[in-house]
């Protein structure tokens, strides 16, 4: 019989043990390598995947350190509105001399050609289609491992170190907060490992993972020093791990909330407050030894010591204080950025990606209602162990106030600023689901959640990232699609539009519009133009339109190679507000930044056609079919496709030389793909008395775009002529094709074979 099967498992010393304590043998001796292993081959994948510069503030945190690695000294403190030109320059500066050491080998000096601005960018906006990519991406022949890309590689690379350091420490936290219990260990290593922002995060250019990983040792010196006796050189160190803290982030001030407290806590079990006073303030000297200098350099030079004032220039993005609902709608989007936004807060994952996360903090936090109800004192999570769960929550509170505070004074909700307290938010999720069940059970719950996190987070590099700066596809001009149309636009720049491409015969507001569009280049340009893809409705409303440097922002005409033909995507979002039913009028055209200067334009026979040609036109119309309610019902078909349901009359005793409204109603019974005018004669017993010919709604709506069961409420002005004869007169309506004149058929009651129909009647007076 194996090991196994007789229920004991053997160690490498040849001793057995039960088989209920394999699992914890395994996570004590491997487990943990194993997700450490896996961490770091993520964070390799996403670093590869991302760009350069496409992780939040990555150019700016780059520039810092390339300046201290450049041997310029710390970057001036400016105050500048605009957040490229102010940088981080207001962050302390530990983590980019350490990025610094680790890049001055590498030469940068194609940075400035590496971190072009995108004009067109939409970070922060996770829904917007295109322009993820907040820099331009030069042409891929030097490739990525050579110069200022080599050096956003290396110092990525040393986020991910301390991103895997970060990791080992929650281990051994929850080793200090749960003693005995390998397995919840491990599980929140592996939830902080897995957590698909964490390792983004961990692999791009910025301070956030090296004050994590302070936070979190910070945090495990102060639990071992409530659960151990410490002599004070360990909070000598504590002091050292704090002022590093201090010195990567401003946040690291607030460790000493939690440091204090669990030093308090000490003095109390020891019933001796004398040393509380020496301890506390080894920890505030040493930490001020550390990084008092940074913060009396900013009062010094620029009365800033914090460097508040010049962060909140350059990013204040909102002025008036958020209300609750705001505050708690904030917070609900901090949970999502906190297991998976991605470039700069606007590439999102799948949505069964943040239902899983979201049932996993519920279930977690019913967990931990349950163990706090069940005020069970023997048990070691609440009884022996809770002050020092206390202290973690202290330090997760502390960390969620400052996120609040930071979208009620600056940005938007970003889940990485709670990473601080990744380890805290890791341990009471497995508290919390530890909580739910035992034994087996408890096992495989926690492995579930394990796994799921695998998944997400192997899954979003090549579902998710990748894709958001995909160049688009090349096609063959001899292949292009059946349903392209062919325009032959030329513009005056080089650059030709052959065809474009709509899937979608309608669109309502509110819908989105794709339309495709093959581009190519006639020559080599060194200029980037900026695209545009207008909709127009009647009277040249506004519908709305995308602007975007080609292939969604991620392939500038400066890039193109002469002769090659791209499909490129646009979506244009229809407005709620827009007048329907109406033939949305598309129109295509190029421009230079800055100024909107147009590209000028030629069709196919080499015709000015103006810098906004018209390439085509969609069906805009509402969702729901407009209920039909006219005051005078008809029923009168025409050719067997379009109905007369009923006309209004602005009046019906008109007097000569005024003014009358006719609205018609009609309904399309059948499809038809000709564009039928409409005529309506006023006749009268001496001959006519007027007549109106026009398109429905103006010519805004034509004929071909009506589906069967739509109904068109179309407006008709009519003037009844000066020397009309006075009497009782009559409309006749019906629909024409104005190439030939020839009109529908009528048929009704009482039609008798004409090609119109007869309404009224009406009564023409004198003036």
């Amino acid at each position: 019989m194996s090991s196994s099967e007789s229920g004991v498992v053997t160690e490498s010393s040849g001793a057995t043990v039960p088989a209920k304590h394999a699992v914890g043998i395994i996570a004590g001796r491997w487990g943990l390598v194993g997700v450490l292993a896996v961490f770091v081959a993520l964070g390799v994948v996403y670093s590869v995947t991302t760009p350069v510069f496409e992780t939040p503030d990555e150019p700016w945190h780059f520039v810092y350190a390339k300046r201290l690695a450049d041997g310029q000294g710390l970057p001036p403190l400016t105050f500048s509105t605009d957040p490229w030109v102010q940088g981080e320059a207001h962050q302390p500066p530990l983590y980019y001399a350490l990025a610094a050491v680790t890049m001055s080998w590498v030469d940068t000096g194609d940075w400035q050609e590496e971190m072009q601005r995108n004009p067109h960018a939409a970070p922060g906006a996770p829904h917007s289609f295109g322009n993820k990519n907040v820099v331009l991406h030069p042409a891929q022949s030097r490739g990525n491992w050579t110069g200022t890309r080599l050096a956003v590689h290396v110092v990525r690379f040393l986020s991910i170190a301390l991103g895997a350091m970060t990791v080992w420490m929650t281990y051994e936290l929850v080793r200090e907060v749960r003693p005995g219990s390998r397995l919840l260990a491990l599980s929140a290593a592996a939830i902080v490992a897995f957590n698909p922002q964490f390792i983004f995060i961990s692999s791009a250019v910025n301070n956030d993972s090296l004050i994590t990983v302070l936070s979190s040792l910070a945090l495990l010196l102060m639990i071992r020093g409530m659960s151990h006796r410490m002599p004070l050189w360990r909070y000598a160190v504590l002091g050292l791990v704090i002022g590093a803290a201090i010195l990567t982030k401003l946040g690291g001030f607030g460790l000493l909330i939690p440091a204090i407290l669990s030093i308090a806590w000490v003095a109390h079990e020891e019933r001796d407050w004398r040393p509380f006073v020496v301890r506390v303030a080894v920890v505030l000297l040493v930490a001020l030894l550390v990084s008092g200098w940074w913060y009396i350099r900013n009062l010094v030079q620029y009365q800033d010591p914090l460097g508040m004032r010049a962060m909140t220039t350059a990013f204040r993005t909102h002025d008036e204080v958020p209300t609750i609902p705001e505050l708690l709608r904030t917070t609900g989007d901090a949970e999502i950025s906190y297991w998976g936004v991605f470039g700069w807060m606007n590439v999102i994952a799948g949505e069964w990606f943040y239902v899983g996360v979201r049932a996993l903090a519920r279930l977690a936090a019913v967990g931990v209602v349950l163990l706090l109800i069940r005020r069970r004192r023997e048990s070691p999570i609440l009884g022996e162990r809770g002050p020092q769960l206390i202290a973690l929550a202290v330090w997760g509170f502390a960390v969620l106030c400052t996120l609040v505070n930071w979208s009620r004074q600056v940005t938007g909700p970003q889940g990485r600023l709670l990473f601080p307290a990744v380890s805290v938010v890791a341990t009471f999720l497995v508290v919390g689901l530890s909580a739910l069940s035992r034994g087996a059970s408890q096992r495989t719950l926690l492995m579930i959640v394990a796994l799921f996190l695998l998944i997400g987070a192997v899954v979003s590099p090549f579902a998710y990232i990748s894709p958001a700066y995909a160049k688009p596809p090349v096609v063959n001009a001899d292949e292009l699609p059946g349903d392209a149309r062919h325009v032959n636009i030329s513009y005056g720049n080089g650059i030709q539009l052959a065809a474009y491409r709509i899937d979608q015969s309608s669109v309502a507001p509110g819908d989105d519009l794709d339309v495709y569009l093959y581009w190519q280049a006639e020559e080599a340009m060194e200029e980037d133009f900026s695209a545009f893809v207008h909709l127009l409705g009647r009277d040249r409303e506004w519908l709305g339109q995308m602007d975007s440097y080609p292939g969604r922002g991620n392939l500038p005409t400066s890039s193109w190679k002469p002769g090659q033909m791209i499909c490129d995507h646009y979506r244009v979002t229809v407005a709620e507000s827009a007048t329907v039913p109406v033939a949305g009028r598309i129109e295509v055209g190029l421009y230079r930044l800055p100024g909107y200067t147009t590209v000028p334009a030629r069709d196919g026979q080499g015709r000015d056609i103006g810098g906004s040609p018209g390439v085509g036109v969609i069906r805009v119309a509402a969702q729901d079919p407009i209920v039909c309610q006219p005051a005078r019902p008809a029923e009168v078909v025409f050719g067997d496709t379009i109905q007369l349901s009923g006309y209004d009359l602005s009046r019906d005793r008109l007097s000569v030389g005024e003014e009358v409204t006719v609205t018609l109603h009609w309904l399309s019974v059948a499809p038809t793909q000709d564009d039928y005018t409409v005529f309506i004669h006023l006749v009268g017993p001496e001959g006519g008395g007027g007549q109106e010919d026009g398109q429905p709604l103006e010519g805004d709506f034509p004929t071909s775009l009506w589906v069967p069961g739509e109904t068109v409420v179309d407006h008709h002005v009519l003037e009844v002529r000066s020397d009309a004869a006075f009497g009782e007169y009559h409309l006749e309506v019906g629909l024409y094709l104005l190439s030939d004149g020839k009109r529908l058929v009528a048929s009704g009651a009482g039609d008798r074979g004409r090609d119109y129909a007869i309404l009224g009647p009406v009564e023409v007076v004198g003036p």
